[in-house]
């Protein structure tokens, strides 16, 4: 990730007269923060649905004795359906991992123009170079 620079503006005679340091694009979006909001809701995704399936499967040998729909069984049903719930927290996760790498795009896209404004803030009266 892009970090936030300093830069010093010198006169004529090689002497330092000015020192320009960029916000920190953290201020704006701070990726660490995206990516731990990312990785709790995956946590908290898969400890609910699982919730769900371990619910189900509680019930499956119950289902198996008492509930018998044209001569089959419900517990491959409820077998069935955990395993397509258990599924879902990849498959809404799929779409969202990608928000990290997305912030940390921004995050240095920011960077850059703040530091890009803080090179030109370097520069002032009597400034020959900046760097």
């Amino acid at each position: 990730m892009e970090s936030p620079k300093t830069y010093h503006g010198y006169d004529k005679d090689g002497k330092c007269i000015t020192t320009s340091t960029a916000e920190d694009a953290n201020n704006y979006i701070n990726p660490e923060e995206v990516k731990a909001a990312v990785e709790n809701l995956e946590n908290v995704l898969k400890e609910q649905f699982k919730g769900i399936t371990d619910a189900l499967r509680g019930l499956e040998q119950d289902a198996n004795e008492a509930v018998i729909v044209q001569g089959t069984k419900m517990g491959g049903t409820i077998d069935e359906t955990c395993t397509a719930i258990d599924g879902i927290p990849e498959q809404i996760m799929s779409g969202i991992s990608e928000l990290y790498n997305v912030s940390v795009q921004a995050h240095d896209e920011i960077q850059r123009t703040l530091n890009e404004n803080a090179k030109q803030a370097a520069w002032g009266n009597n400034v020959v170079s900046v760097s």
